[in-house]
């Protein structure tokens, strides 16, 4: 074997892995994971309202769809901490589109809607961030994977909402699922 051909095999073996490694790189990263996620959960957060403390009690259920319009209904209620009487009540609806760019997610608000039993003060509604019931508002918020189906949103003042990826389901099973929990608030 001459000098010439060793190297010709050489550069060939050389390309040949090269080719394979990329092969290899680009099955192992996988495909991205559609953003087709279901958070539905409450919190508590205690605030000061007319100098008095007070607990903003809050029901949420949010549908991120990757394609279609995504929705947030939200469920309130202001409760004294001396008296525990309920001092204000709000529910509120938002439509929005999302997109994912690296781990931040990106809301464009489409439309919302107020309850007729909305009766929050100004001062209630103002230690609120309702900025995602605003129609066009663009926000953004960081999202965090925490395994292969649950992800974090940050919304803020250390509030994380939890989501989970949805399984893939008929589009009656879907209409059903959202219906049967947007009942239970």
């Amino acid at each position: 074997m001459t000098k010439r051909s060793v190297t010709a095999i050489w550069c060939l073996a050389f390309a040949l892995v090269g080719v394979m490694g990329i092969g290899l790189g680009r099955l192992s990263v996988g495909q991205p994971v559609p953003m087709d996620l279901w958070c539905d959960g409450e919190s508590a957060r205690q605030v000061q309202i007319n100098a008095r403390p007070a607990w903003i009690m809050t029901r949420f259920s949010l549908d991120l769809s990757p394609s279609d319009l995504s929705h947030l209904r939200m469920a309130t209620r202001v409760i004294d901490a001396d008296t525990r009487a309920e001092i204000g009540v709000m529910n509120r609806y938002s439509a929005f589109r999302v997109k994912k760019y690296g781990s931040r997610l990106m809301v464009e608000v489409d439309s919302s809607l107020k309850s007729n039993t909305d009766n929050m003060s100004q001062e209630q509604l103002n230690s609120l961030d309702l900025f995602i019931f605003q129609p066009k508002s663009s926000l953004s918020y960081w999202m965090q994977p925490l395994g292969e189906t649950r992800y974090t949103i940050d919304v803020g003042e250390n509030l994380f909402v939890l989501c989970s990826r949805r399984s893939p389901l008929k589009p009656w099973a879907r209409v059903v699922m959202v219906l049967a929990r947007s009942s239970r608030i």
